[in-house]
């Protein structure tokens, strides 16, 4: 039998371990989710004409899959005021995110497991979390981040990223390889194995560095926002800092020029707290 929903559908109540779940041949049209709420979808291939609002970040509505297969969201599904989270078990599962519309900036994604966003049009969100790997189909689509929490994202993505103007800090802790732009008022935090492959900093980037390791920035760096270097550990910069006007705080740890051939291009630098700089390898004009 199939379910067609010619009102609004509202859905309260769930947890996390024991989500409301929803599947089978259903158009719910317009859903609403309650705060607090949990619902799943675990059917195959999803190709439901949804409307689903929430009441915010704690509006889940769960994408899973745990028997193979990848499930979607095709037709002209639609998200706002809600966390969209991937919830995939097993081997070579992943959700896709196919032709749905989330571009005001309301909606977060947790990648509990992969994600793959199949969408034409630029994706802009509220925050990304999880630990899984986070993928587009089109090359032409971008995802913009408009934080409305602070959110650490600890899982892969090479594609670029742009984050707006806000409050929140927007972390990227995984292996984030793609370009990353901070517009002015933005708030980006870079640790763990992220190397963007460019920063346009117009925005305040913090870039964190564990005691005993190096990270090592090999991607241009533009942009007249502040970086700032945080952690005993130490940052290397071999890319270009030709474009950038702005002013790199060595908070802490230490920022290694070693190997910079051209001094008038390696930014306006500054040592607050315990930070230095250092140079293993400096190498001189021939």
């Amino acid at each position: 039998s199939k379910i067609t929903n010619a009102g609004t559908l509202n859905f309260e109540g769930g947890s996390e371990d024991a989500p409301i779940a929803i599947r089978g041949d259903a158009d719910f049209g317009m859903v609403t989710l309650a705060e607090n709420t949990y619902v799943k979808n675990t059917e195959n291939n999803p190709n439901h004409k949804h409307v689903v609002t929430g009441q915010g970040a704690s509006s889940y509505y769960i994408m899973m899959r745990d028997n193979g297969g990848s499930p979607g969201m095709a037709a002209s599904t639609t998200f706002s005021n809600l966390t969209l989270v991937s919830a995939c078990y097993g081997n070579n599962n992943k959700v896709w995110v196919e032709n749905t519309t989330f571009t005001d900036g309301t909606v977060g994604l947790r990648m509990d497991g992969p994600m793959i966003l199949n969408n034409s049009t630029e994706s802009v969100v509220r925050s990304l979390t999880g630990n899984s790997d986070l993928t587009r189909y089109h090359n032409n689509e971008t995802v913009t981040i408009r934080a409305k929490e602070d959110a650490e994202f600890a899982g892969a993505c090479n594609f670029p990223i742009t984050v707006d103007e806000s409050n929140y800090t927007q972390t990227f802790s995984g292996n984030f390889t793609g370009a990353l732009t901070v517009n002015a008022g933005g708030k980006v935090k870079l640790s763990g194995s992220a190397n963007p492959s460019s920063i346009t900093a117009n925005g305040e980037v913090t870039i964190d560095v564990a005691s005993g390791a190096t990270m090592t920035i090999f991607g241009a760096i533009t942009g007249s926002g502040d970086i700032i270097k945080t952690g005993a550990g130490k940052l290397v910069v071999k890319g270009s800092l030709a474009g950038y006007t702005g002013t790199i705080t060595i908070a802490e740890g230490a920022y290694d020029i070693g190997g910079v051939r051209d001094f008038s291009a390696i930014g306006n630098i500054v040592t607050s707290g315990t930070g230095v700089i250092s140079a293993t390898a400096i190498v001189a004009d021939d």
